[in-house]
């Protein structure tokens, strides 16, 4: 009797366990539900750089603010090679946005801003005619200097250039208008630096009337004799519709031309129509491959845009510490990059900042020439 009394109570014992075993696994089951599956009413988010760049281009920014890339087709446009939406609109959320929009505005697709004119090949034209001994060329350097054209306005440089033309301190304007026949003469023989040069003074109106119609009759004799800078500022001139009607495509083929000879400002020209798909298709890849031939030049404007395209990954494998690497060299020589270096720190890791401080430092290393 007391043998079956003690297996029945063993009995009830083992099934009051059993039940207590299912009550607590089904309470951790319960639990480990609530935590792992996310709640699509609050989902949270990563808020890093990479983290936002790897969402698709169509989401919208959570304050509803637009970020349509100006220039880009609102309607009918076809989708970017690379992206993963047709739209400009950038994936930045939340603390993101101010790096986003920094980033917009440093690169310049905010706003609908004229393309300036190229006056680095001419400038590198006079310093080498000027090296020679030429006075009209040391003269105009002088002038380059004054005015700020091509170099930084530097008063020391222009004294001294004026000095070794003969000419006085200030370069008068019978001075420049000595130094600019002779240029024209030789621009007559089909000297092609006079031509460009020509072409710029125009253009530009430093000194002479502005005349939109000689600097294109003068770019287009440089072109013709293979001035890669000659061919961009025609583009420029078709780009903007000054004095002749707008024509992206025209521009477009332009850039190409100056942009296949070398011309740092021609190929960022070029890479920046296909990004916006103004004159061309759109094509996220293409602008990446003109952009960095640009940047490897040490053309700002271009290291800005390739920043943003590393960010989002347009183009490009998305790469946090690459676009900081590219806005870190553009914010040498540019305010806008420097805040946007700013901006885009404060939401990178420690570790993201210092890679891209490691790829900057390699960068200039392998481009001394460059930055010189």
């Amino acid at each position: 009797m007391e043998i079956f009394a003690m297996t029945l109570i063993l009995e009830k014992l083992s099934r009051y366990w059993q039940l207590r075993f299912l009550v607590v696994g089904a309470g951790i089951a319960l639990i480990v539900y609530a935590v792992l599956l996310p709640d699509p009413g609050n989902k949270s988010r990563d808020t890093s750089i990479q983290s936002v760049a790897a969402a698709p281009l169509s989401t919208a920014p959570a304050n509803g603010g637009a970020t349509e890339i100006e220039g880009s087709k609102a309607t009918g446009a076809s989708p970017v090679s690379g992206a993963a939406a047709s739209t400009g609109s950038l994936p930045w959320l939340g603390e993101n946005q101010d790096a986003a929009n920094q980033l917009r505005l440093s690169a310049g697709l905010d706003g609908a801003a004229n393309l300036p004119a190229d006056t680095s090949e001419a400038t590198r034209n006079l310093r080498a005619t000027a090296d020679k001994g030429d006075a009209a060329s040391e003269f105009l350097l002088g002038h380059a200097y004054q005015l700020g054209l091509g170099v930084p306005k530097d008063m020391t440089e222009t004294v001294r250039w004026y000095a070794m033309a003969g000419q006085s301190k200030s370069g008068d304007a019978a001075d420049f208008s000595q130094a600019f026949e002779a240029y024209r003469k030789l621009a007559e023989q089909g000297d092609e630096s006079a031509e460009l040069y020509l072409g710029l003074a125009y253009d530009l109106g430093q000194d002479v009337p502005r005349n939109v119609t000689e600097a294109a009759r003068w770019y287009r004799m440089a072109a013709a004799q293979g001035s890669g800078s000659a061919a961009n500022n025609l583009g420029v001139i078709y780009f903007n519709g000054d004095g002749v009607p707008k024509d992206d495509a025209e521009a477009a083929t332009w850039f190409r031309t100056g942009a296949n000879r070398g011309s740092g400002s021609a190929q960022n020209n070029l890479g920046r129509l296909y990004f916006t798909g103004d004159g061309v298709n759109r094509d996220a890849g293409e602008a990446a491959a003109w952009l960095e031939k640009a940047a490897a030049q040490g053309n700002v404007p271009a290291q800005k845009l390739l920043s943003l395209l590393y960010v989002t990954g347009q183009g490009v494998a998305g790469s946090t510490p690459r676009a900081y690497m590219w806005i870190n060299l553009a914010s040498a020589r540019d305010e806008q990059a420097r805040d946007s270096r700013v901006q885009v720190e404060k939401v990178m890791s420690t570790h993201e900042i210092a890679e891209g401080q490691k790829l900057t430092h390699e960068w200039l290393k392998e481009h001394e020439r460059v930055v010189r």
